[in-house]
């Protein structure tokens, strides 16, 4: 029969048998609720979130009230920013464990007031803290959401004694915890302290909760699955804060925890390779001198981090004897023009997996190789070694220069590339885009520039609901990005100057050296430093950042904007960075090589 046969399958860690035999249940009309609860989960993990909802909604119209069903939907919803409707169905999910007396009860209130937090009503969420009180005590994991709300940028109404009364009635229990409670607290609390500025208390959590973890007797196999788990994602949220913070040193090294922690949708992990070659047939490198070497550096997953972390290549190739450089197709003419004197003189070669495939690319050629992100570690821990050349990339001429003919029609007005949306999956693109009708309001202000759309995606209705204002942005539908990212770097190319949220734009931009403004979202990445200070990407130097804030949303950033604009666009000045951080001290994090086979 397929469902039991699925259920082996899947339990082996044999997804597609396992989801042919899913499919064969439901032909079988073998409808339990484990083949909702499961075939969903695999295929929400195999990325296809639209497959995984129908399954959920089939298995909720038989199962309304299911407590495996239901969480596991609203999760679904939740990971594809469908907020509200996830919010619900917690809610539901809730309400069945309350009426039922079920042992998931614990579980159901974290979740609720997890999804409370998300939509960041901190005052529903606390009054959901107060109903779990009744109902189950004062237990670690409703301290432990408490904490979270205290921590919760809309948590305002907690003192900062308040927050710390919290953290030390947590620590209280702490002995009665189990290691793996032990040590996700203390790595929570090392968010805590940065976000407080204590970057040498944080620096000493991290390592304690390292510590806890690899000291911990570890029984059972889901045990030390969920110390792994615990350890690999709790170093990269923590590298990402700590480079935040101008931490370079510690915050590469963490940094490589990115190839083992998972990340929502179809992307599968925060950082992830096609890697040519086992470490057998091809060392990594681990920073020794690259003298006389020829070093193989492997594209990241992400399109614009491996232009940010290319714009790092000039000391490697003056460093080493030969530079290879492994792309996917859609950047591979961008770095063969950008690098052509050093492929000429024999420095530098650029690769496609094509190439691998069909043998021209072997370990032969090369004596050592490294992700592209990885680099960082081992040579830029400094903020001054950033952007060692300017302008990375060069467009193409001809390109560029019909775009600026057809843009500009003979006029001499500027012309201003614009981008405001980021962000791939649907809950991060909410948080790193500004509205389209903020956008407007300050097109409308300068009619004598003409306004180019650089946005990838489909934006034919916000282009017409613009034109409707009667603000004439130019949507140039020869240009695709995501099929042809060469031409869309020559448009770019052919703006005076470029408004953008943190998007690839920036890359683009940034690398050929245009004036850039970055309308930067209060929930920026690790790409960004957070001091407030820091007026320029240490990334690139023409990009100006025009922060949201918390007080006043995007209106300090827009205006920033606009007098720049009213300047005649001028390119961008002010600190990179602030004085170099520094935590006193020596914190040699617990050893583990992220990167495996």
């Amino acid at each position: 029969m397929g469902l039991p046969l699925a259920i082996k399958a899947h339990g082996e860690g044999n997804l597609a048998e396992a989801a042919r035999q899913y499919e064969r249940a439901l032909d079988q009309n073998k409808v339990e609720p484990i083949l909702f609860q499961n075939y969903g989960a695999l295929l929400r993990a195999s990325g296809d979130e639209k497959r995984a909802e129908i399954i959920y909604k089939q298995g909720l119209s038989r199962y309304p009230n299911h407590s495996d069903i239901l969480p596991n939907y609203a999760n679904l919803l939740k990971s594809t920013g469908q907020t509200s409707e996830a919010l619900q169905c917690y809610l539901t999910h809730l309400r069945c464990c309350r009426a039922g007396d079920d042992p998931k009860l614990k579980i159901a209130y974290t979740q609720c007031i997890d999804a409370l937090l998300s939509e960041s009503r901190v005052q529903w969420a606390l009054q959901m803290i107060r109903s779990a009180i009744k109902d189950l005590g004062l237990c670690f994991e409703l301290l432990w959401s408490l904490f979270r709300i205290c921590n919760h940028e809309g948590g305002h109404s907690f003192a900062e004694d308040q927050q710390q009364l919290v953290l030390d009635t947590i620590e209280l229990r702490l002995e009665s915890c189990t290691p793996l409670e032990k040590a996700e607290f203390i790595f929570a609390r090392s968010f805590f302290e940065l976000n407080r500025e204590e970057l040498e208390a944080a620096l000493q959590s991290i390592q304690l909760a390292s510590e806890v973890l690899s000291t911990a007797l570890l029984v059972t196999p889901e045990e030390q699955k969920k110390a792994q788990k615990l350890y690999d994602r709790s170093n990269w949220n923590s590298s990402c804060i700590l480079l935040k913070h101008q931490l370079f040193q510690q915050g590469w090294s963490l940094y490589e925890y990115g190839l083992r922690t998972p990340a929502p949708g179809k992307q599968k992990w925060q950082r992830a390779l096609k890697k040519p070659f086992s470490l057998h047939e091809l060392p990594l490198w681990r920073g020794s001198e690259l003298k006389g070497q020829r070093i193989l550096l492997l594209e990241e997953q992400a399109v614009g981090d491996t232009m940010m972390f290319a714009s790092l290549l000039p000391p490697l190739i003056q460093e080493s004897a030969h530079v290879g450089l492994l792309l996917s197709g859609r950047l591979l003419p961008i770095y063969q023009r950008s690098l052509s004197t050093e492929i000429q003189q024999g420095e530098v070669s650029i690769w496609s997996q094509n190439d691998v495939a069909e043998g021209r690319l072997h370990p032969g050629l090369f004596d050592v190789q490294c992700p592209l992100g990885s680099i960082c570690q081992h040579r830029f821990t400094t903020v001054d070694t950033y952007a060692p050349r300017v302008p990375i990339l060069v467009a193409e001429g001809a390109s560029s220069h019909q775009f600026r003919l057809n843009y500009s029609m003979g006029a001499t007005e500027k012309i201003i590339g614009i981008s405001w949306r980021g962000g791939a999956q649907a809950d991060r693109m909410k948080q790193k885009s500004i509205h389209v009708d903020l956008i407007a309001d300050l097109m409308k202000q300068f009619p004598h520039y003409r306004f180019v759309s650089l946005q990838y995606g489909d934006v034919k209705s916000v282009i017409s609901g613009w034109q409707v204002r009667g603000i004439p942005v130019i949507h140039d539908e020869k240009v695709n990005p995501l099929k042809n990212m060469e031409l869309w770097l020559n448009q770019v190319a052919a703006c005076d100057a470029v408004i953008s949220v943190a998007n690839t734009t920036i890359h683009g931009a940034g690398g050929l050296n245009i004036p850039t403004q970055c309308l930067l979202s209060l929930h920026s990445d690790w790409r960004w430093l957070s001091d407030s200070a820091v007026m320029r990407s240490y990334w690139y130097p023409s990009v100006g950042i025009a922060r949201e804030t918390k007080q006043q949303g995007w209106q300090t950033a827009l205006e920033q904007v606009s007098s720049w604009l009213q300047a005649g666009c001028p390119m961008p000045d002010g600190p990179v960075h602030t004085e170099e951080e520094s935590a006193s001290g020596s914190h040699a994090f617990v050893e583990g090589d992220p990167i495996q086979e």
